[in-house]
């Protein structure tokens, strides 16, 4: 009996795969509040809602499938569709034409000079919440590192002995420059 109601449940979760899409979902708030949104399903279009207290010309939200964050604005584009958003005044731009588009980034000055962070269904993939998911996944290994970390810390505080000072202070200094910049890349997600 056992071994056919487990029968049953795998059944049961294979037919209704669908669900799956569940895991890939996000909605994140942008750097001024405003709300992106994706379902998890296959099409990998995230859309754009702003906040709720804002009087915006559109309340369905927008559509695009790819996106980057520069000067206070939202820079957008799907198959046939880009928009400009700004988020701070809380209005939008649409172009059906790739060249006014590109005109328009060009006189607006919207085109980042060193690196374009362009993010797209995975954005909450892209600002490293994986290392959230590993450091629980992996927990013994994030206390072993947790531990080193806190064991340097206090040894090179208290210790005389000048055995193994470098190689402490050199892992100090990695994992503090990880965490710094992790937290520099996480905290602001604009192009520069």
């Amino acid at each position: 009996m056992r071994k056919y109601s487990l029968s049953v449940v795998l059944l049961f979760c294979c037919i209704f795969h669908g669900y799956a899409g569940g895991l890939s979902s996000f909605e994140e708030r942008t750097p001024f509040g405003n709300r992106l949104y994706y379902d998890g399903t296959a099409t990998g279009t995230v859309r754009f809602f702003f906040s709720p207290s804002a009087s915006s010309n559109e309340n369905n939200g927008l559509s695009f499938n790819r996106f980057y964050f520069y000067k206070n604005f939202l820079i957008a584009e799907s198959k046939n569709t880009y928009y400009i958003i700004d988020e701070r005044q809380r209005n939008y731009k649409r172009y059906a034409d790739r060249l006014l588009f590109e005109e328009a980034l060009k006189h607006h000055r919207l085109k980042p000079r060193i690196r374009t962070r362009w993010y797209d269904h995975h954005y909450d993939e892209a600002n490293l919440k994986w290392i959230y998911f590993m450091a629980i996944i992996m927990f013994p290994l994030t206390i072993v590192i947790a531990g080193m970390y806190l064991y340097s810390i206090y040894s090179l505080a208290i210790q005389r002995s000048k055995k193994f000072k470098i190689l402490k202070k050199t892992y100090l200094l990695t994992i503090s420059i990880f965490m710094f910049v992790l937290f520099v890349i996480q905290t602001f997600p604009q192009s520069i």
